[in-house]
C-alpha cells in the first residue's frame, strides 16, 4: 500500500522472489503452475496462469514454495484475489505465523538483504 507523497504503509517490506507455488484451500482443493512475485514477513503474491481459480477471498490456504532445497509450508489466508491485464491470477496471502529462520531463507533464496540493523549469520559481509 501506498500513502499519498509514495510512502509506503506496509506492515512489513517486501522483497521481489520467483519461485515455483501450489495453494491447497481447506476444501483440499490444490492448484499447480504458480509463481510468487514478492513476500515479506506477513504475506507473499502468487501469480496463477490460467481460468478459473478455485481460491477465494478468507479462504484458508496451505502455500507450498519450491526453494532450491526443499518445499517450504505457509498457513495463510487470501487477502486478494484479481485477474491481471496479463490474463494472470494475482492471489495475496496473508500469513498466519512466519518463524524468523523461514523469512531469512525466503530472502537468501531471493537474494534479498536483511533489514536495516539486521544481521543474518548465513550471509558473509
Amino acid at each position: 500500500m501506498t500513502a499519498p507523497g509514495g510512502e509506503e504503509r506496509r506492515r512489513a517490506p517486501r522483497f521481489r522472489i520467483d519461485v515455483s507455488a501450489a495453494i491447497a484451500t481447506r476444501s483440499e482443493q490444490r492448484v499447480t503452475g504458480g509463481r510468487t512475485v514478492d513476500a515479506s514477513a506477513v504475506g507473499v503474491l502468487l501469480s496463477f496462469p490460467g481460468a478459473a481459480l478455485p481460491v477465494g477471498f478468507g479462504d484458508r490456504c496451505l502455500v507450498s514454495l519450491q526453494l532450491s532445497d526443499r518445499l517450504l509450508h505457509i498457513m495463510g489466508v487470501v487477502r486478494r484475489k484479481e485477474l491481471g491485464a496479463d490474463q494472470r491470477y494475482y492471489v495475496g496471502i496473508e500469513i498466519d505465523n512466519l518463524p524468523a529462520a523461514e523469512l531469512e531463507q525466503l530472502r537468501d533464496e531471493a537474494g534479498a538483504p536483511p533489514p536495516d540493523g539486521v544481521h543474518s549469520p548465513h550471509r558473509s559481509g
